[in-house]
């Protein structure tokens, strides 16, 4: 959701979505047509996953804010007035709709750009209450990226619960552009002997 939406925004009909024009990745939280779109995508995944219990809804990479034009009306009909107070007013309305329709989901959300929400803005929108932040790390300890000790960890120890998701056998860099094949080859091999070292 918002973010990493390019296989709809590359398309002609769905360009006017987009938070700014020229890139595909960010939809406008800003524009109404914005969550009927969404919300019949998230119809569509509900109906086809009855039975399921877990559901991440991304919010990850936004790298656009406020500059579809469309986001000065909304900000001046709600009060709106910074690019994280616009993305916990779009998170809540995307999850709360989900709980409408599921109430017993669990969600879950990348923590890349809830990281930045302060404590009133996660008051504001009751985010604490009703989604589960993933941290995320392109590193093989995600304990280094300092979620546990830094203060960031007195604002995510207020959800519910706290999950934790590396690159251990993914991506090994933001920016790579090839991949590290000794990384992958090590990586299997640590498996294959810790799995020989477990007792069942």
């Amino acid at each position: 959701m918002i973010g990493h939406l390019e296989f709809l925004l590359k398309l002609e009909e769905f360009r006017d979505l987009r938070e700014d024009p020229r890139y595909p990745q960010v939809i406008s939280p800003c524009i109404n047509k914005t969550y009927s779109i969404v919300f019949t995508m998230i119809d569509q995944y509900l109906n086809l996953h009855p039975n399921m219990r877990l559901f991440h809804i991304g919010h990850d990479e936004v790298y656009y804010f406020l500059t579809n034009p469309a986001c000065q009306e909304l900000k001046r009909i709600t009060g709106i007035q910074s690019q994280y107070d616009l993305f916990a007013y779009h998170l809540s309305i995307i999850a709360n709709y989900i709980r409408g329709k599921n109430p017993d989901l669990m969600l879950f959300i990348w923590h890349d750009v809830l990281q930045n929400l302060d404590l009133q803005l996660l008051l504001k929108y009751n985010l604490t209450n009703i989604v589960n932040p993933v941290l995320w790390s392109y590193r093989e300890d995600v304990s280094v990226e300092g979620f546990i000790t830094s203060t960031q960890s007195n604002l995510f120890g207020l959800y519910k619960s706290l999950w934790g998701a590396s690159a251990f056998k993914g991506a090994t860099h933001e920016i790579a552009t090839i991949s590290d094949v000794k990384h992958y080859y090590e990586s299997k091999i640590k498996i294959n002997i810790e799995k020989k070292n477990v007792n069942f």
